[in-house]
């Protein structure tokens, strides 16, 4: 009976994040809430279940994987200069990543190593982004299942 509860339970969350895109929107031009509404993370969902380890090559030993850069999603999608905020479904601020381009490379990408700025792993559950920049703001949700 538990498991039954637990995949209805990952079933809801897969399609509250899968299923509606991200969102943008605060006075943006087109151009820029075109390029804000495709913001993304990647994987979605990330997970650290054995046969994703097995299949992504990794180790199964959460310390190695972490150093070796295994344990990460990616920002995709973002503009140069960027602040990216991650909530919890709650409203908890977890970590503030700033985006800057580093010398003469701008970069549409960042990587977040799953780490809250607490200094602990982000549990399972629902995270919010939120993508602000000159351009605007983007808003998104991914899934951590561990």
């Amino acid at each position: 009976m538990m498991k039954i509860a637990s995949v209805r339970y990952l079933v809801a969350m897969l399609s509250l994040c899968l299923l509606a895109p991200a969102m943008s929107w605060a006075g943006t031009s087109r151009a820029a809430a075109d390029t804000l509404g495709q913001v993304r993370v990647v994987p979605n969902p990330w997970s650290a279940s054995i046969e994703s380890q097995q299949y992504a090559g990794r180790s199964g030993d959460s310390v190695n994987d972490a150093r070796d850069g295994y344990s990460r999603v990616w920002f995709m999608g973002i503009p140069p200069t960027c602040t990216i905020k991650l909530y919890t479904v709650d409203g908890d601020l977890i970590r503030t990543i700033r985006h800057e381009p580093v010398g003469d490379v701008e970069s549409t990408q960042e990587k977040w190593d799953l780490i809250a700025d607490s200094d602990q792993y982000a549990v399972s559950g629902i995270y919010v982004f939120v993508v602000q920049s000159d351009a605007g703001t983007s808003v998104g949700k991914f899934i951590i299942i561990r």
